[in-house]
């Protein structure tokens, strides 16, 4: 189903920033590849919603509601996850399920803890496979390609932003840059972080 390390991981960065954990499993957005291939991985249907309103594109879902199967997966995509994302799967287990196969406290986690503080200089390293997976999924799910008009000649960047200190934290790790605390705040008045690639060699 999914057994190959780099697809759990890329699994990982991807419902990281768009799956929703709670007494099921769903994945919706906009891109019916992505949520059809999840589909595939776990044996499942997709469903398509449209919104109302103007200009809104089609949602598709892809849920998983049983039991057994919401622990199993849970408890393997755990390690991946930040401290946000991990309160919620332990929240799960104690409120709708007596099905825990390990004791989640003694799965190592792979995001270190606690964060490096914005501005860190960090330096750069080779990707393991699974690494690159994860940021394949992150950036499908929150990150987002633009141009920097400032120049001569505009230039692409690469940027991820986040609520989540620890997942910027990391995900500026994997890239080895730093991150910064954006000015601004979400409605719910979350803090807002941001970790971007300029140069051109990173980028491609």
């Amino acid at each position: 189903m999914y057994d190959s390390p780099t697809v759990r991981a890329f699994l990982a960065g991807l419902i990281e920033g768009d799956g929703y954990l709670g007494y099921q499993f769903k994945l919706r957005l906009i891109d019916q590849d992505l949520v059809q291939y999840v589909a595939d991985l776990l044996h499942r249907r997709i469903s398509q919603t449209t919104p109302t309103g103007r200009n809104k594109k089609p949602l598709y879902e892809v849920n998983m509601a049983k039991k057994s199967q919401v622990a199993e997966f849970y408890q393997w995509l755990y390690p991946w996850l930040g401290t946000r994302r991990q309160a919620q799967i332990r929240a799960y287990f104690n409120k709708f399920s007596h099905l825990l196969y390990e004791d989640l406290n003694n799965l190592q986690s792979i995001i270190p803890q606690p964060p490096k503080p914005p501005g860190t200089s960090i330096q750069s390293k080779e990707l393991t496979e699974e690494e690159r997976a994860y940021l394949a999924g992150y950036f499908a799910a929150e990150g987002s390609i633009g141009f920097d008009k400032r120049l001569l000649l505009p230039t692409p960047y690469l940027s991820f932003e986040s609520t989540d200190q620890d997942i910027i934290a990391y995900v500026a790790q994997l890239l080895g840059q730093h991150y910064v605390q954006l000015q601004r705040r979400t409605k719910k008045n979350k803090l807002v972080f941001r970790v971007r690639v300029h140069a051109l060699n990173d980028v491609q």
